[in-house]
């Protein structure tokens, strides 16, 4: 038999290099899980009006939406939604009304979260954008003196999560692969802090 579809919209805002993801409420399906804000679209009212209405509702906060960044259909053992993600601008700070907790993250933070099901494919588009856009091809230096040459940036063939393509600049110059987030982490050493890999130009520079 097959279910209807509700259609659910929500909304991507950013702040700089962050955006926002809510808490659902422990008392809700699929309690405690984050989310983008936003909600389902009644009866009669376009998929804007209804994330207007949403984040009236949710976060007594006005938005407004600009343009689809993502689709996607996902079946619940309960119920099978059409979302629809909008990019949307909001002036203001939001206040909490139904949600647990709110954060401002980076993309780089996306695997700290345990997000609901039907956002997870956003946002593994997001991780792997926001990888492409911090990690350029090129030469990086790692902390520790080694040269470095960045390929490009690929996806896991089972997680899809986003790889750094990249290969040494001496020895036998092996491929190598790294998760995106590990790259631009920040590292420890002698009580001082230093960027696990430093960006140091294109990868033919010296050539010329």
């Amino acid at each position: 038999m097959e279910r209807n579809v509700t259609e659910v919209v929500a909304a991507l805002i950013w702040r700089g290099e962050r955006f926002l993801v809510c808490q659902r409420p422990e008392n809700k399906a699929r309690g405690l899980l984050w989310e983008f804000v936003g909600g389902k679209v009644e009866k009669g009212e376009s998929r804007e009006d209804a994330l207007r209405r949403e984040c009236r509702e949710e976060l007594a906060w006005e938005v407004k939406p600009t343009e689809i960044y993502a689709e996607v259909l996902h079946e619940y053992p309960d119920i099978t939604v059409r979302l629809t993600l909008f990019c949307a601008i909001a002036e203001g700070e939001p206040t909490l009304l139904e949600h647990r907790d709110l954060r401002w993250i980076t993309p780089a933070e996306i695997p700290q979260y345990d997000f609901c099901p039907a956002d997870r494919e956003i946002l593994l588009r997001m991780r792997y954008e926001y990888a492409q856009k911090t990690v350029p091809v090129g030469r990086w230096r790692h902390f520790k003196g080694g040269e470095y040459e960045v390929l490009g940036i690929a996806k896991h063939s089972e997680t899809l999560e986003p790889m750094v393509v990249y290969r040494a600049k001496y020895g036998d110059g092996a491929l190598w692969t790294r998760p995106a987030e590990m790259w631009n982490e920040t590292v420890t050493r002698d009580g001082k802090a230093f960027p696990r890999f430093t960006y140091e130009g294109d990868a033919h520079e010296n050539d010329r």
